[in-house]
């Protein structure tokens, strides 16, 4: 979001330090470290930011939650690939997933004029590094289907809904394979990324946090095609996509070098 604010003028509000379930950030950002779906529509941040969208603040919603629901860093993967969550209960708890996320939606569109896109889970048992820890391929695919189960419940959601665009999570995965050099790393504007490296350097594509997330570099490139090329692409916003030399440079690589 910062990248965006920065590069391309958008306007997220007012940077601060907010109350529960928000920390510090824009005013109308109610991503939250650690939610889940339950817990987005638990704390009441759905309705608050239909307030928002009421109040003519928000015309443009992006959704992207769910993930902690089958993360490696609290056993939830771990629950699944195991076969400790299984049958009626993770049928259950897939289906509170698309529920939640579902009356989200239609909060949202009830509050006034908005355009929403939201993300499909990303299948975390891609990443070689996951793959490696959990080496079962058949207990990674019990985990894979009962994400493609949420990701079919959110495009059938989708599909019954004017205003509302669904965009593939495990695309961005597959949109950077061509980006990728015979030594396993990211190419971008001419500087090799270690995509699945951990550090707070640069050119490490993961910080070294608990949950290795994105750095400024695969931030950029979340941006671009998480976000900006489906409101462009359904929506018609026309903005164009952060070059791989200003994503460079946020990151602190001057010049592209």
């Amino acid at each position: 979001m910062e990248l965006l604010v920065q590069n391309r003028g958008l306007n997220f509000g007012p940077w601060g330090t907010w109350d529960e379930p928000r920390r510090t950030g824009y005013k109308y950002n109610w991503a939250r470290s650690g939610a889940t779906a339950e817990s987005m529509i638990g704390s009441g941040a759905h309705e608050a930011l239909a307030r928002q969208v009421a109040d003519g603040e928000v015309s443009h919603v992006f959704i992207w939650i769910g993930g902690n629901e089958f993360a490696t860093w609290n056993d939830t993967y771990a629950n699944i690939y195991n076969g400790v969550l299984s049958g009626a209960e993770l049928q259950a708890r897939t289906r509170s997933i698309v529920a939640d996320l579902t009356t989200a939606v239609d909060t949202l569109l009830k509050a006034g004029p908005v355009s929403i896109v939201i993300v499909t889970l990303i299948d975390r048992g891609i990443a070689p590094d996951v793959a490696a820890q959990f080496p079962d391929a058949d207990g990674r695919q019990y985990v894979t289907d009962a994400i493609n189960f949420v990701d079919d419940g959110i495009r059938a959601m989708a599909a019954g809904r004017h205003d509302v665009a669904v965009v593939d999570g495990n695309a961005f995965a597959l949109a950077l394979r061509e980006r990728i050099d015979q030594n396993g790393n990211l190419l971008v504007g001419g500087q090799s990324i270690n995509i699945f490296g951990y550090g707070n350097e640069p050119h490490s594509g993961r910080l070294q946090d608990e949950d290795g997330h994105a750095g400024t570099v695969v931030s950029g490139l979340f941006a671009n095609i998480l976000f900006l090329e489906p409101f462009n692409r359904v929506f018609g916003t026309g903005l164009a996509p952060l070059t791989d030399e200003e994503i460079l440079q946020a990151a602190g690589v001057a010049g592209g070098q």
